[in-house]
């Protein structure tokens, strides 16, 4: 499946080579444990040999700690043995080039990695308890699969070049470097801004609907630092094409864009996200699989919330950074009483009992109103 990096045959041909009861360990890249390419090959190991650990050196900016100092990439070891087994097996992040002896062991098995990732079978670089949360939320949420899908920009920044125009009354391209959470930035922190001749679009893709980009998207980054504390950074577009260093969603059913930038905006979903990713790409089979709960009760407050957010951030930030943040945390609070309601619960930290509804923006409302109506609301 996917594209074929040579590793995979590798590990196959090596597991050939074993006598009965023989032992495999090899170090490649650490893309083994979630690429969907690996989906198969992680499923007929698991399913027919026994991990005895998987010993993992995530990708890091610093050469003197990675195991290969020329090498950015992440890396892994895996050791096996020619064997059908059902045990469990340990997972140990090392923060240095070397193992760590004395680095947290944590024990995986089948039935929790089916639980977590019943499709790919991800292996997730967790802890303990990271572990221990991650299966209370996959238990208690669908994948974002179910209700819609994580779609890569339509326009392709090489193929598509001779559209590209600097003419500011032409159709508007958003790059990846341009999208912030909650916020379109005025101008790009890389590269430049450029625009989009629709007339030479159209003759050369012709599969575009023309009023495509009339439509209101959830877009995001599809590159952002592995070693970044936020790697999901979405926000809401229309009236903009969008390059394939974005990805934009699209729904099955009529849902409020709000809630769902809510959702993946928030501090429990970009934990989740980071769990499962292995190099700087926000690929769409990864966003596809995160958990989504959805609930009636909570739609209200999360269409006001990043409404809020949204209007805050088009201020400068250190003005209003008390609402912002205020704001940021009291939505990551509905998050967790969403995916978490058992332990919120037993823990006294309910929130929406707290909370009486939240004013709504109305579309007359001038900038200045609903810049009133969050200070009020915040008071």
């Amino acid at each position: 499946g996917g594209m074929l990096n040579i590793f995979r045959l590798f590990i196959v041909k090596s597991i050939e080579l074993l006598t009965s009861n023989g032992i495999f360990s090899e170090i490649f890249p650490l893309a083994f444990i979630a690429d969907l390419s690996i989906q198969k090959l992680r499923r007929h190991i698991l399913e027919n040999f026994e991990i005895q650990s998987i010993e993992a050196f995530p990708e890091r900016d610093n050469p003197n700690k990675r195991v290969f100092e020329a090498v950015k990439m992440s890396v892994c070891i895996l050791n096996l043995r020619n064997i059908k087994s059902d045990k469990s097996f340990f997972v140990r992040i090392n923060k240095d080039r070397y193992v760590d002896d004395s680095a947290e062991k944590n024990y995986l098995d089948k039935s929790i990695i089916s639980t977590i990732d019943k499709l790919n079978y991800t292996i997730p670089l967790t802890s303990i308890k990271e572990t221990q949360l991650l299966t209370i939320i996959f238990q208690n949420s669908e994948r974002f699969n179910v209700i819609g899908k994580c779609n890569t920009g339509e326009i392709d920044m090489t193929f598509h070049k001779s559209c590209f125009t600097k003419n500011t009354s032409d159709a508007t391209l958003l790059k990846g470097a341009i999208i912030d959470r909650y916020l379109v930035r005025n101008k790009m922190s890389q590269g430049e801004i450029v625009f989009i001749n629709e007339s030479k679009l159209f003759k050369l893709k012709k599969n575009i609907p023309h009023k495509f980009k009339e439509q209101e998207r959830i877009v995001l980054q599809g590159i952002t630092g592995v070693n970044e504390k936020r790697r999901i950074k979405m926000m809401i577009v229309n009236n903009a094409y969008c390059a394939n260093s974005l990805n934009y969603l699209t729904f099955k059913n009529n849902i409020n864009a709000r809630i769902i930038l809510g959702i993946f905006n928030s501090t429990l979903l970009n934990f989740v996200f980071s769990k499962f990713s292995t190099n700087s790409n926000v690929n769409g089979y990864e966003f596809d699989n995160l958990p989504i709960v959805i609930n009636t009760e909570y739609e209200a407050y999360f269409i006001s919330i990043t409404d809020y957010l949204i209007h805050i951030k088009k201020y400068e930030s250190n003005k209003y950074g008390l609402i912002l943040n205020f704001f940021e945390r009291l939505l990551d609070a509905i998050v967790y009483e969403l995916y978490l309601p058992e332990a919120i619960k037993s823990s006294g930290c309910e929130v929406l009992k707290h909370l009486t509804r939240l004013p709504q923006f109305q579309n007359s409302w001038s900038d200045e109103k609903k810049l009133e109506t969050i200070q009020n609301v915040y008071k």
